[in-house]
C-alpha cells in the first residue's frame, strides 16, 4: 500500500558556501552569489524587509515585460563561478532575471545524492534528469559515481550545463522533453532514479512547454521509464498554484506501492526567516537503506513482508504454498537485513521465481551464520549454479549454508586467482623473455607459452603471504621458460632411467636449485621475500646434504645440461627431498609438444620477416623493370651487443652486406623468443624466405569444425564466455557459446567492381596513405650513421680523460620505423544488414584493406551474428597472419546477412585475440547498423549493458574501441556504451564507403 505523508517543510539554510539569502520583502530578494550581491524581484517575498541598507552590485529592473540587469559600479562581470557543497557552477545574468541557479533546487540535489551514495555497483546506476537546467543536480549525481542522462530544452540552460558538466559520466541532451521521452520509451530505456524540475512555461527547440498541459503526459510514462529497483523520483515545482499534497498524490496515483513524501520548499536567511520557494514530492521505497525524511525506520512486520513477497513470488505461489512462512522468518531480522533480502528476492524473481522463493525461505538461516557480504556471495554462487547446471543443483547449493560458511571461513585468508590474475599478468609481462599467458589450472606448471596457476592459494594465514606464494609460483614457471629448462629433450633424457618418474622428480628438484640462483640474480628483492616464506614454513631452499650439488648448479653460466649431468651422477644415491610449495609441477612431455610446434612456426615467420626487411631496404624505382632472373636468397648475420646501455633496441643486431641493422620491434621480439628456445639463432634461420606468401595456418593447430551444432555443449573449438546481467550486477558464468568459422567465399568480382565504382576515391586513398606510411626516428649511439651523436662524443671524451676506452657508438642514424598498430574490424552480419547496408559494408572493407595494405598496419576482419546464447558465430574474413590475397577478397565478397546481433560475447573474444598481438596501439572498430539484439531476450537495456561491460573490459586490456554506425538513433545509446567521443554516426548508408577510410586515418594519426 502507498504511504502518503502530510506535507513537511524542507528549507535551505543559508549561508551555504558561496550562496546566501541576505534579506527579502516588498516583492524583492537580496542574495549573495560568491563575489557579487544581487537584487531581483520575487512575488513570494511578502512582508517588510529586515535591513534598511540594501546594497547590491547588480539590480534587475523590469519596467515592462522584459527587464535588464543594471550594474551599480564599473568593472563588474556578467558571468563568474561559485561553489556550493563541493560543486563548481557558473553564474550568468539572464534576460529574465535568472542567474543560472535556483537555490531551492539544492534540496533536490541533496536528496538525489543521498539516494545514490552507498548503493551497490554505483557505476552501473543511471539517472534521468528531465528539465535538467544548468547541471547542479547532474553534478550531484555523478559525484556519487552514477551515470546521468541530462535533458534540457532551453538553449540558455543547456549552454550553461555544457560549461558546468564536463564529465564523461553525463550524456547532455538538448531536446524537447515530450518527444525525447517518447523516444526513450521506444528504445526500452529505464533508469534507477528520475528527477524532474519543470518550469511553468518555456520555449524549447521546436515545441512550447506548458506545465498544465504537458506535465501530466510525462508523469504518466514514469512507470515505463523506471527500473523495478528504482531508487526514487523527485518532482519539484517552483511556480504555479500547486500544493505539495496534490503533487504527492499525483505521483502516488501514477506509481502505487511506494512511499511518497510531500514537501514545502523554502530558503532561510541567517536570522531564520524563510522565503517560500515552491513545492516538491519525492517517491521512494522505504525498504531500502535510505531514510524516509527524518523518521526512524522500523523493522517490517510479517504481514508487510508477505504483501511484498506476494507481488515478487506470484508465479510460484498457490493455495498450498504461500509466502507466509518465509515472511515470518524474515520478520525476525533487523530492518537492514530485511531490506537486503527483499532487494535480492526482487532481483532474482526476474530470472527464476522458484529461486527467489528458495532465497526467501533460507535467507533468515543464512543471516544466522553469515555476514551480509557473505550472504550475497551465497546467493551469487547459487545463481551461477542455476545458470550452468539448472534449478535442482542450485536449490541444493542454497540449502548447503553451513558448508558454505565453512568454505568461506577457509577462504577468508586465501587469495583467489580471478582476483589477482590482472596483477600477475602485468607482472610477468614486465619480465624478460617472450610474452606468456597466465591461466587458471588444476596444477601449477608451464607448457612454455602459458603459465598455469591454481584457482586459490590458502597455505598461509595471511593474505599477503598467499599472494607472495602466487608470485613465487609464477616466477618459477617463468624461469623454466626464460632460463632454458626445456631447451633439452627432457622426455628422451628422462626415459633412459630405470624409474622415469623418480628421475623426473629428482631432475625437477635439482633444476629448481639452478633456477633459484637465476631468480636471485635477476630479482633479488623478490628472492629475499621467498626466503622469508621458507623461513616461516621452516623449510630450507637447499635440502640437507645437497649443498655441494647446489654449488655446482648455482655457478654463473650453469644451464640445463649441467642439471642433466648432475642427475646422471646422483640418481642412484640421492633421496627425493620434499617439494617446496612454489615449485609447481614439471610436465616435460606437454612442454616439448608446444615447444616443437612453436619452433617450426617461428622459423617460418622469422625467415618471412627477414625477406620483408630485405625488400624494404632495397631502393625502389617504379621505372626500373623487374629482373628477369630470380633474385638470390639474401643472408643475414647476427651479432650480439657488447654494451649494457639501456636502449629501446634489441640486445642483438643484424647485419646485411656488412651494414648493421636495428631490427624492428616485431622481429626483435621474435629473435628473443627463438634464442630463449634454442640458445642462439641457427645459421639456416638467417636465410630469408623465398618468394611467395607466408601462411601461418600451415603451422597452426587444426581449425574447429564448421558445423556450429556438431558435438556437445563443451566441444573442442567452442569458446565459453561470461555475460553481464545488469539486473543482478553479476556475470552469468560460461553463459555464451561462441564458435569461429570461415566466411564461405564468393566470386572476387565484387572487389573489382568496387575499385571501378570508386576509382577516384581509391587513387586519393593511395596518395593520402602513402604519406602516412612509416615514421622517421633518430637512433642514437650507433656504430655507423648519418651524423655525429654529440652527447655520445662528449661522454666518450670524458671516458678517455678518465683513462677508459672510448666507445665506438658515436653516430646517429635516421631510420624509418614501422607503425606499431593492430586493428580488429568487427563487422555486423545480422539480418538487418540485408541489401544496401551489406553492400556498403563490403565496399567499405575493400577500400579499408587497400588503405591498410599501403600503410602496412596489421589488421584482421571478422563478421559476427548468431541465434541465442548457445549459437554465437564469428566469421573469419581475414586473420592478422593472413596476406590480403584473392582468398580474402572472395571472403569479403561472401559476407552475407544472417541472424541476430549479440555483441558482448563477440567483443570479449576479439579482445582476447587482440591481446595476443604485440603492438603499441590496439583498435577494435565495429561496423554496425543498430543496437545489440538477439532472439532470447538479449535486447533493450540488457543487451546494451552487457555490450558496455564488454567494452569496459576491452579498455582495461589496453584496447581502444570505436564504433561506426548508420543507426540514426545511435546517439541515444552509443555514448553510454562507447563514450561520448568513441563513435561516429553516418546518416546515409551510401556514404559509408566514402567515410570509413577517412575515419580510420583520423583515428591512427
Amino acid at each position: 500500500m502507498t504511504e502518503l505523508s502530510m506535507a513537511n517543510d524542507a528549507f535551505v539554510a543559508t549561508p551555504i558556501d558561496d550562496y546566501e539569502l541576505l534579506d527579502f520583502g516588498r516583492g524583492r530578494r537580496l542574495e549573495r552569489f560568491g563575489r557579487y550581491v544581487l537584487e531581483r524581484p520575487d512575488a513570494r517575498a511578502t512582508g517588510a524587509c529586515r535591513r534598511s541598507d540594501w546594497y547590491a552590485d547588480w539590480i534587475y529592473v523590469a519596467p515592462l515585460n522584459r527587464g535588464t540587469w543594471e550594474p551599480q559600479r564599473q568593472g563588474l562581470h556578467r558571468e563568474w563561478f561559485i561553489t556550493i557543497e563541493g560543486l563548481r557552477l557558473t553564474v550568468r545574468l539572464g534576460e529574465g532575471g535568472e542567474v543560472g541557479l535556483r537555490p531551492e533546487e539544492i534540496i533536490g540535489w541533496r536528496w538525489v545524492r543521498q539516494r545514490l551514495e552507498g548503493c551497490y555497483h554505483i557505476a552501473d546506476l543511471r539517472m534521468l534528469n528531465l528539465f535538467a537546467g544548468t547541471g547542479g543536480c547532474s553534478l550531484a549525481a555523478i559525484s556519487t559515481g552514477a551515470h546521468v542522462t541530462h535533458v534540457s530544452a532551453q538553449a540558455a540552460h543547456f549552454e550553461l550545463a555544457q560549461a558546468n558538466v564536463t564529465s564523461d559520466a553525463v550524456n547532455l541532451v538538448h531536446a524537447d522533453i515530450r518527444p525525447y521521452v517518447e523516444q526513450m520509451l521506444r528504445d526500452g530505456r529505464r533508469f534507477h532514479l528520475v528527477a524532474l524540475t519543470p518550469p511553468t512555461f518555456a520555449r524549447g527547440r521546436q515545441q512550447t512547454w506548458d506545465i498544465k498541459v504537458d506535465l501530466q503526459h510525462v508523469i504518466r510514462e514514469l512507470p515505463r521509464l523506471t527500473t523495478a529497483d528504482c531508487r526514487g523520483i523527485w518532482l519539484g515545482l517552483a511556480g504555479g498554484d500547486w500544493t505539495a499534497d496534490s503533487v504527492a498524490r499525483w505521483l502516488s496515483d501514477t506509481l502505487p506501492g511506494r512511499s511518497v513524501e510531500a514537501l514545502q520548499l523554502g530558503i532561510a536567511t541567517a536570522d531564520g526567516r524563510v522565503l517560500p520557494a515552491g513545492v516538491a514530492a519525492r517517491w521512494f521505497d522505504d525498504s531500502d537503506s535510505t531514510l524516509a525524511g527524518s523518521h526512524q525506520r522500523r523493522a517490517l512486520s510479517a504481514h508487510e513482508i508477505e504483501e511484498r513477497l506476494d507481488v515478487y513470488l506470484d508465479p510460484v505461489l498457490s493455495s498450498r504454498r504461500t509466502a507466509a512462512g518465509p515472511a515470518r522468518s524474515l520478520a525476525e531480522l533487523p530492518r537492514g537485513q530485511q531490506d537486503f533480502a527483499l532487494h535480492w528476492i526482487e532481483v532474482i524473481c526476474r530470472t527464476s521465481g522458484e529461486m527467489a522463493y528458495q532465497i526467501a525461505a533460507h535467507a533468515a538461516q543464512a543471516f544466522g551464520v553469515l555476514e551480509e557480504r557473505a550472504v550475497e556471495a551465497w546467493i551469487v554462487r547459487a545463481i551461477d549454479v542455476y545458470d550452468t547446471a539448472g534449478l535442482h543443483p542450485a536449490i541444493a547449493a542454497l540449502q548447503e549454508i553451513d558448508s558454505f560458511a565453512r568454505e568461506l571461513k577457509e577462504k577468508a585468508h586465501s587469495v583467489v586467482f580471478a582476483d589477482v590474475v590482472g596483477i600477475l599478468e602485468h607482472f610477468v609481462h614486465g619480465l624478460s623473455g617472450r610474452k606468456l599467458r597466465v591461466e587458471c589450472g588444476e596444477e601449477s606448471y608451464t607448457d612454455t607459452e602459458t603459465l598455469f596457476l591454481p584457482a586459490m592459494v590458502t597455505r598461509f594465514p595471511a593474505k599477503e603471504d598467499n599472494f607472495l606464494l602466487y608470485k613465487a609460483l609464477l616466477v618459477h614457471q617463468w624461469a623454466q621458460c626464460c632460463y632454458g629448462t626445456h631447451q633439452a629433450d627432457l622426455p628422451a633424457a628422462l626415459a633412459g632411467y630405470p624409474d622415469p618418474e623418480r628421475a623426473r622428480q629428482l631432475f625437477h628438484a635439482l633444476e629448481a636449485l639452478r633456477l633459484n640462483a637465476r631468480i636471485a640474480r635477476a630479482l633479488p628483492g623478490l628472492y629475499r621475500r621467498i626466503e622469508g616464506l621458507c623461513a616461516r614454513l621452516q623449510i630450507a631452499l637447499v635440502p640437507r646434504g645437497w649443498e655441494q650439488w647446489a654449488q655446482q648448479l648455482t655457478a654463473e653460466g650453469a644451464g640445463v645440461d649441467a642439471t642433466l649431468e648432475l642427475l646422471a651422477q646422483v640418481f642412484s644415491e640421492a633421496s627425493l627431498p620434499p617439494r617446496l610449495p612454489f615449485y609447481g609441477q614439471l610436465k616435460p612431455e606437454r612442454a616439448a609438444q608446444v615447444r616443437a610446434a612453436r619452433i617450426a612456426r617461428e622459423k617460418a615467420l622469422f625467415r618471412h620477416l627477414l625477406l620483408r626487411l630485405g625488400r624494404d631496404l632495397e631502393p625502389h624505382d617504379e621505372a626500373t623493370e623487374e629482373p628477369s632472373e630470380p633474385r638470390p636468397a639474401r643472408r643475414f648475420q647476427l651479432r650480439r651487443r657488447c654494451d649494457e646501455e639501456p636502449q629501446e633496441q634489441s640486445r642483438f643486431e643484424l647485419e646485411l652486406d656488412g651494414q648493421p641493422l636495428a631490427p624492428p620491434p616485431e622481429l626483435a621480439g621474435l629473435m628473443e623468443s627463438i634464442i630463449q628456445d634454442l640458445g642462439d639463432i641457427p645459421a639456416d634461420y638467417l636465410v630469408a624466405a623465398g618468394e611467395g606468401p607466408y601462411h601461418m595456418r600451415e603451422h597452426a593447430p587444426s581449425e574447429a569444425t564448421r558445423d556450429p551444432w556438431s558435438g556437445t555443449y563443451h566441444e573442442e573449438g567452442a569458446f565459453l564466455y561470461n555475460e553481464w546481467d545488469f539486473k543482478r550486477s553479476h556475470y552469468r558464468k560460461n553463459w555464451c557459446v561462441l564458435r569461429e568459422m570461415d566466411v564461405h567465399p564468393h566470386s572476387p568480382a565484387f572487389v573489382s567492381h568496387t575499385f571501378a565504382k570508386y576509382h577516384g576515391l581509391v587513387q586519393n586513398i593511395r596518395r593520402t596513405f602513402e604519406v602516412l606510411r612509416g615514421e622517421e626516428k633518430i637512433l642514437k649511439r650507433q656504430t655507423h650513421g648519418d651524423d655525429v651523436d654529440i652527447d655520445a662524443v662528449v661522454e666518450a671524451h670524458a671516458d678517455v680523460m678518465s683513462g677508459l676506452e672510448m666507445s665506438e657508438r658515436l653516430f646517429t642514424k635516421l631510420q624509418k620505423v614501422e607503425r606499431s598498430i593492430a586493428v580488429m574490424f568487427m563487422v555486423d552480419m545480422s539480418g538487418s544488414t540485408k541489401g544496401w547496408i551489406n553492400d556498403a559494408e563490403r565496399e567499405s572493407l575493400v577500400l579499408l584493406c587497400e588503405a591498410l595494405e599501403i600503410l602496412g598496419d596489421r589488421y584482421a576482419v571478422y563478421g559476427f551474428s548468431g541465434w541465442t546464447r548457445k549459437r554465437c558465430e564469428l566469421y573469419r574474413v581475414k586473420r592478422f597472419d593472413e596476406p590480403y590475397n584473392d582468398e580474402v577478397k572472395a571472403r569479403i565478397s561472401g559476407i552475407r546477412p544472417r541472424d541476430y546481433t549479440r555483441m558482448g560475447v563477440t567483443i570479449r573474444h576479439l579482445s582476447r585475440l587482440l591481446e595476443e598481438v604485440d603492438a603499441r596501439t590496439k583498435l577494435l572498430i565495429t561496423l554496425s547498423d543498430g543496437k545489440p539484439d538477439d532472439f532470447d531476450g538479449y535486447r533493450g537495456e540488457y543487451g546494451i549493458e552487457d555490450t558496455r561491460m564488454a567494452l569496459i573490459e576491452a579498455k582495461r586490456s589496453g584496447i581502444h574501441p570505436f564504433c561506426i554506425t548508420i543507426d540514426k538513433e545511435g546517439h541515444d545509446y552509443l555514448p553510454h556504451m562507447y563514450g561520448a567521443v568513441n563513435y561516429t554516426l553516418i546518416d546515409d548508408v551510401r556514404k559509408l564507403p566514402l567515410r570509413v577510410s577517412d575515419i580510420y586515418r583520423r583515428l591512427t594519426t
